[in-house]
């Protein structure tokens, strides 16, 4: 194995916002994603921009190193070996937990449940204001019709007693 160039307690994934089982389209498109939303190009605030900054760094490090096949297969097996040794320091330490554990969401599922949007319904009062808008508004458009059409009739009067004249 070569020197390593990660710090397999760090865990790239949850920066990338991906599944461990994520394809490399994915990872790719996750970074972009990632990248567009927090680019200190974006902040004016000069302590918004030193975060997005940070950000940037860690999203960088997170891709170089499950960008590539073989630092990914790396990481793997020393980030495995890292997650084992802190899970046997927590069993040993930590107080009994209860029996029953409730299954986390995954990452796909987190995000569909924010990308729900709420279904919006016309209640009855904004039902009768709408109707009320729409009934003004065809009001006023034939008001305007009958305003042109008075105006019309002038003008061929006058046009017709010119031409008497002549």
């Amino acid at each position: 194995m070569s020197s390593r160039r990660f710090d397999p307690t760090i865990d790239y994934y949850a920066i990338l916002q991906v599944e461990p089982s994520a394809s490399r389209d994915e990872i790719t498109r996750s970074y972009r994603q990632l990248m567009r939303r927090s680019h200190p190009d974006r902040f004016s605030d000069p302590v918004e921009q030193q975060q997005a900054g940070e950000r940037a760094k860690d999203l960088n490090a997170a891709y170089a190193v499950l960008s590539r096949p073989e630092t990914r297969a790396d990481y793997d097996r020393a980030a495995g070996t890292a997650r084992l040794d802190a899970q046997t320091m927590r069993s040993r330490y930590a107080t009994p937990r209860s029996t029953v554990r409730h299954r986390q969401p995954t990452y796909s599922q987190r995000r569909s449940a924010t990308r729900r949007r709420p279904v919006t319904t016309v209640t009855p009062p904004q039902r009768a204001s709408l109707g009320k808008a729409i009934r003004q508004l065809i009001a006023t458009f034939l008001g305007i019709t009958v305003a042109i059409i008075v105006i019309v009739a002038l003008v061929a009067i006058a046009f017709a007693g010119l031409q008497a004249l002549l």
